[in-house]
């Protein structure tokens, strides 16, 4: 039987980095008003290597009020084809910050929102990770955010 062996840290944070800056879509884990996680697909909008990712989503939308009223969560990155599951775990907020709307607008954005960027039901969640691990192939690491 194989037993999962422990990576090189450095090794672990950068193959992590790699999964985060080269994936299109991640499950968001939130908590509900029950104190059950809840997870859903997300596009990867913009990220600051893994310390901060941003989503667009619906003011409007469940997610956002579960991030109003707890701000513990997580994203996870996966690709499949390769093995490797990376989990980030921080805290996220909800916020209508014009300058992060607008980082975040691409063509396309008004099917969503078609009030344009100062849509009243367009939000940004901004996630900053405070830790995470990786598991590759049965390799694990965990990490703390650089």
């Amino acid at each position: 039987m194989s037993t999962i062996k422990e990576m090189n840290k450095e090794e672990a944070y950068d193959k992590a980095l790699e999964l985060v800056n080269n994936s299109e879509k991640c499950l968001l884990g939130t908590i509900d008003e029950n104190g059950y996680p809840n997870i859903k697909a997300m596009f990867n909008a913009k990220n600051n290597g893994m310390n901060e990712i941003w989503f667009s989503t619906n003011t409007s939308s469940i997610r956002t009020q579960q991030v109003k009223n707890n701000e513990q969560s997580c994203v996870y990155f996966v690709d499949m084809e390769n093995f490797i599951g990376v989990l980030l775990i921080g805290k996220i907020i909800a916020t209508r910050d014009k300058d992060l709307r607008e980082m975040l607008w691409e063509d396309g954005c008004e099917r969503f929102y078609p009030q344009g960027v100062d849509d009243p039901d367009y939000s940004v969640l901004h996630f900053k990770a405070e830790r995470g691990n990786i598991y590759h192939s049965m390799n694990k690491a965990s990490f703390e955010i650089k």
